[in-house]
């Protein structure tokens, strides 16, 4: 089936969908039963492939494989994507300012304990969130104008709490990612890469209900990875939650590196070469909003 979403150029497209109500029973006079959801004692969704584009026809986002049981409180999804509709160069002169192009895709991801009749009232409370693979790759030209768009209040536990959704997700679980940024600088002509390899994370009390705010007002991250697939790196971010101005904290450490493994960002972000050198180790802290 096809649906109109927002307004009439955003249409949500979904194949291959079954519902399932295994005793489903519609009595006005039977008593509330808490254990029935949708006037059933298990429900069960299926959908092959959701698909839609988002307004400016920049990015398809597709849904694979979705499966959902009220019985088992869970939720179980194939894969995830966010697809730019145009290559690099082509996204750019289309948008023709300097914002961030993405790449998502997210494989296998399972939400746990999952409250259905929360879910269905626009509130999303689960036990976990557990990715097993993921990839995300940010592009960015140098080359166009600034767009002077203020972006403050855009971190992300700040859109967190601007989300229409009420939102509380114990954990989440990031088993093997890949991250990327590469950027593309005028003065050289190339584009230098920043990568993180084998990123595992641990993503603690994600919410924005007020309630469990003051409860725990602290979200924090704990990340693995291989920087630039040659230096072990480990950041704890921690988010306040309760902050106005978006505070937030990181503590992190990268392992020694051969100075000359740097080259891949340098040489084409700043024309600068590395000739010889080694890195013992890097510690950091950073505090801000």
């Amino acid at each position: 089936f096809t649906h109109h979403w927002n307004n009439p150029d955003s249409i949500i497209t979904a194949r291959d969908v079954s519902l399932r109500l295994a005793d489903f029973a519609l009595e006005d006079k039977r008593p509330a039963d808490s254990s029935r959801f949708l006037f059933s004692k298990e429900i069960i969704l299926t959908a092959g492939n959701i698909n839609w584009m988002n307004e400016r026809k920049l990015y398809k986002y597709q849904v694979n494989n979705l499966a959902m049981s009220s019985h088992d409180k869970s939720l179980d999804c194939g894969k995830i994507n966010i697809s730019p509709l145009l290559g690099e160069e082509a996204f750019m002169n289309k948008v023709k300012v300097q914002i961030d192009r993405f790449d998502v895709v997210l494989d296998r991801i399972q939400l746990r304990n999952l409250n259905y009749i929360a879910l269905f009232n626009g509130v999303v409370e689960a036990d976990s969130l557990l990715i097993s693979k993921a990839a995300l790759k940010v592009y960015k030209d140098f080359g166009q104008p600034r767009d002077n768009v203020n972006r403050v209040g855009t971190f992300p536990h700040q859109i967190l709490k601007k989300l229409p959704l009420s939102i509380n997700i114990r954990k989440a679980v990031v088993s093997n990612g890949f991250v990327e940024y590469k950027q593309l600088t005028p003065k050289t002509g190339q584009k230098g890469k920043v990568q993180f390899y084998a990123v595992s994370a641990f993503v603690d009390n994600i919410t924005n209900q007020p309630a469990a705010i003051l409860a725990n007002n602290i979200c924090r991250a704990d990340a693995r990875s291989l920087f630039m697939n040659k230096a072990r790196l480990k950041a704890t971010f921690f988010f306040n939650l309760a902050s106005n101005n978006g505070g937030f904290s990181i503590d992190g450490h990268i392992g020694s590196l051969d100075a000359r493994s740097l080259n891949r960002i340098s040489q084409p972000l700043a024309s600068a070469k590395i000739v010889k050198g080694t890195i013992n180790g890097v510690d950091l802290h950073v505090k801000g909003s």
